[in-house]
């Protein structure tokens, strides 16, 4: 139910990722690096406003959008925690789809598909056996959380070193 609510919040991120997509493919075309570069940081930023304020909504409304999907209180609570966790997860989530875009649109297909792969096989499920076990399923949103924030951070980096090298790949 959660994940269900999670995602509502930052379906408008899908499209700006994809726009980001399109915008820096027509800068890296021309080889206006600077450019990509702007619309990258813009789109980040852009995405990040209006990620704080669905993570206000969601953090602060978890009991009340829970209780549109179930009236049993122990679900109620289990679904109030993972929802104020995924509050925390909508800006580093907005930085890797919108990086992710930005690489796509530079030819960079290998970095966010690796970075999927390790993050989803090594972090979630790592997370998972060791955090999750011990404080349950706030241990499972907490290895989700972790693992966009590294992909976040990488994916940055690889966008940053391909400006570098004004590589298109």
């Amino acid at each position: 139910i959660a994940g269900t609510i999670e995602s509502v919040a930052y379906l408008p991120v899908l499209g700006l990722a994809t726009a980001t997509t399109v915008l820096v493919g027509h800068a890296v075309g021309q080889k206006d690096y600077d450019q990509a570069k702007i619309i990258q940081k813009d789109a980040i930023i852009l995405g990040v406003v209006s990620q704080l304020v669905a993570g206000l909504i969601l953090y602060f409304g978890a009991k009340q959008w829970a209780m549109l999907f179930t009236q049993d209180k122990e679900a109620i609570d289990q679904i109030v925690v993972a929802l104020r966790i995924c509050a925390l997860i909508l800006v580093p989530l907005t930085i890797q789809m919108v990086t992710t875009g930005a690489l796509h649109g530079m030819g960079d297909m290998k970095a966010p598909l690796v970075s999927t792969i390790v993050g989803m096989v090594l972090i979630r499920i790592v997370g998972v056996l060791t955090i999750g076990i011990q404080f349950g399923l706030a241990g499972v949103w907490y290895s989700i959380l972790i693992d966009i924030i590294v992909r976040a951070i990488y994916l940055v980096y690889r966008f940053n070193k391909n400006l570098s090298k004004k590589a298109i790949l």
